[in-house]
């Protein structure tokens, strides 16, 4: 977000921030339908100041020995089922490969996939260095994509 688009916003986005906290304040955080009414205008003002502010994507990096045992471990359980199937398509359409990493972007919205993923890392022990950077994805796909309550990402997109 440029600076000017983010002065422009930050009246709205500090009004729409206070409103949320007294409403949780005066005892709403028991009522789902005024925690629902608080999201929703969060998000609207978040919204209008970016629309791309949200981003519900993960990048994992790691090396081309990582990404290769990955997509090894991926494609044998594609042949178990369709979720499988999906799983090794994403990973293999959303790499991006550099000279010396390879870069995974991963939509956070489809938490099976994410799960399927973390199983199949979790699972995979094959050379101690991609264990290693196995166990660092796991840890990242739990902090930053499975283990996240949805209002904490929205209060971090926000900022």
């Amino acid at each position: 977000m440029s600076h000017q688009r983010l002065r422009k916003a930050a009246p709205e986005l500090l009004e729409a921030a206070k409103a949320a906290l007294r409403m949780l304040l005066n005892g709403a955080e028991s009522d789902g339908k005024v925690r629902t009414e608080v999201v929703q205008g969060l998000v609207a003002a978040i919204e209008r100041a970016d629309p791309a502010v949200l981003d519900p994507e993960i990048s994992l990096v790691m090396t081309h020995a990582s990404y290769d045992l990955l997509r090894q471990e991926v494609n044998q359980y594609a042949k178990q089922d369709r979720l499988g199937t999906t799983l090794s398509t994403l990973v293999h359409q959303n790499v991006r490969l550099t000279k010396q990493r390879v870069y995974l972007t991963l939509r956070i919205d489809r938490p099976a996939l994410l799960r399927r993923l973390r199983t199949i890392m979790d699972r995979a022990t094959h050379t101690r260095q991609t264990r290693r950077a196995f166990e660092r994805m796991v840890e990242q796909l739990d902090k930053e994509a499975l283990n996240k309550s949805p209002l904490i990402r929205l209060a971090e997109a926000s900022l």
